[in-house]
């Protein structure tokens, strides 16, 4: 979604360039304020849908072998609607199924947030063209707890609320009220401690003033050694983690980091992982992405029975134009949860292409 995105605005820029009007004239910061709120937000708005929707839900269900559509979108996008989505698929197998479909929607933003963050870190520069789109994945299990509250729902929206589902589920499939509303209300907090989120709102600024596309933004450096730390809340279908994420640049070579930890009642699960460049050279980029875990057993009432798990996967990265990129990942992973990964053991593969903006 993130390539679509940026493909349309690859276009808009060459066929209406906001970015030379002078602010000496009074009209320029208005008409790039109006572009951003009127046709960046409501297409980075319409991205994150499909995205939550189609391959968040949509993935999780197809990945148990059941029938999907494609999203139905159930209001305008924003601003000129509240930007409701929604897609239909064929009924769970068992309590396991249901709870990961309900909360892959999330989960899907949290892959997009985490692709357009490391996009912005390898490129050391930010867009103002998907800065909207950050925010709204970055931030979309706050926005389920803060914006749409369930204990000020009626009852047919309360229904149809992700966070409500997934408590209700977590709690099901475990036994015992392990999990709490109230709780994930004031930690998905978490989320507040994201760099990018702030910067994100600083491009929109330069963007509107300046008529910067693109802008820096600080991180910390030391010689050849750069680096940012990040936090994420994430779900998982045992409850929420804590993800401790770290940008990296050696020299040349780029790495991400990261430390997960979650606990519910007595039960506690972690893991860690890293990505990074091998070798780069005559536009091909080679790198590897590695995973271990320790975490319970899904769908099983036995919660403090903990398994380790691990995966690790090649990554291929061919960029030919400075706009495009194809790229390829071929790896193996044992049962468990990683974040936009299959739940059971598999071979992971996949092949793409990347529009660049």
């Amino acid at each position: 979604m993130l390539s679509l995105n940026n493909a349309f605005f690859w276009s808009e820029d060459r066929l209406i360039d906001l970015t030379g009007i002078s602010l000496s004239q009074p009209w320029a910061g208005i008409l790039r304020s109006v572009e951003l709120v009127g046709l960046v937000l409501p297409v980075n708005d319409l991205a994150f849908l499909m995205q939550h929707e189609y391959f968040g839900h949509g993935a999780r269900a197809r990945e148990f072998g059941l029938q999907t559509s494609w999203p139905k979108l159930e209001s305008l996008p924003l601003p000129f609607g509240p930007g409701i989505a929604s897609v239909s698929h064929a009924p769970p197998h068992n309590i396991k199924e249901s709870l990961v479909i309900t909360l892959g929607g999330v989960e899907g933003a949290s892959v997009l947030a985490e692709e357009i963050n490391t996009r912005w870190w390898r490129n050391k520069k930010m867009n103002a063209k998907t800065t909207f789109m950050n925010i709204l994945a970055t931030h979309n299990t706050d926005g389920y707890l803060w914006i749409f509250p369930p204990s000020k729902l009626s009852a047919n929206l309360r229904a149809g609320h992700d966070m409500v589902a997934y408590v209700e589920k977590v709690n099901k499939m475990y036994g015992d009220q392990r999990l709490t509303l109230d709780y994930m209300t004031w930690s998905v907090a978490t989320n507040l401690i994201n760099p990018f989120t702030y910067f994100s709102f600083y491009s929109m600024y330069r963007y509107i003033v300046h008529g910067e596309r693109t802008n820096d933004y600080p991180y910390f450096s030391f010689g050849n050694f750069s680096f940012l730390p990040s936090m994420r809340y994430v779900l998982s279908p045992f409850g929420p983690e804590y993800h401790l994420l770290n940008y990296m640049t050696f020299g040349e070579r780029n790495l991400k980091a990261y430390m997960r930890y979650g606990q519910l009642k007595t039960a506690n699960y972690f893991g860690l992982g890293a990505s990074g460049d091998i070798y780069s050279n005559w536009g091909i980029t080679l790198g590897a992405r590695f995973h271990a875990w320790r975490q319970p057993e899904i769908n099983s009432n036995n919660f403090g029975r903990a398994k380790l798990g691990a995966s690790g996967s090649i990554t291929l990265d061919y960029r030919p134009a400075s706009f495009i990129s194809l790229n390829g990942l071929l790896g193996y992973k044992s049962a468990g949860f990683v974040l936009g990964e299959p739940i059971d053991q598999s071979l992971i593969w996949r092949a793409g292409l990347t529009i660049h903006l």
